[in-house]
């Protein structure tokens, strides 16, 4: 595992992250109409080589990427002036899992977002792992999306 190096990822990389996305739903039984890919695409395209934007990572060793997380910023609407962002298309290789690998990608992306001046940052957890690991590193749960079976959390920044 010391041969991991996260990097910025690259246009390039956009059709390899997004089929990591849809195999970790295929995998977990979570349904991503056409409709949510195209979403994570235009986000992707739009943040990539554009900090002010946004931040997409992908954690990687001489075999390929095992690892990818996005950070999509975003203005409060209640002000109008407050920075928040929205975590995104977190995936790690099953072979990779409870090795630390999503909590260094978050911990990078914490950094960043606390570089760019965000107060919150917020997420979506569908599985129960996942619901385990944010509450670890000190999200908070909202509301629970009943419909979607997914939960709003959060993590204040400062």
């Amino acid at each position: 595992m010391d041969d991991l190096v996260i990097r910025d990822l690259q246009k390039a990389d956009i059709e390899s992250y997004l089929a990591h996305i849809v195999k970790y739903a295929v995998k977990n039984g979570i349904e991503y109409p056409t409709k949510r890919i195209d979403t994570f695409r235009a986000v992707l395209q739009r943040i990539v080589g554009n900090a002010s934007e946004g931040e997409a990572l992908v954690m990687e060793n001489d075999d390929g990427v095992v690892a990818s997380a996005m950070l999509d910023y975003f203005v409060d609407f209640s002000d109008g002036k407050t920075r928040n962002a929205e975590i995104m298309g977190v995936y790690v290789a099953d072979e990779y899992q409870r090795c630390g690998i999503a909590g260094q990608m978050m911990d990078e992306l914490f950094v960043r977002a606390r570089e760019s001046g965000c107060k919150r940052v917020f997420l979506y957890a569908r599985t129960p792992s996942a619901k385990q690991l944010y509450a670890k590193l000190g999200f908070k749960q909202i509301v629970p999306d009943e419909y979607n079976g997914r939960v709003l959390m959060y993590l204040d920044m400062q």
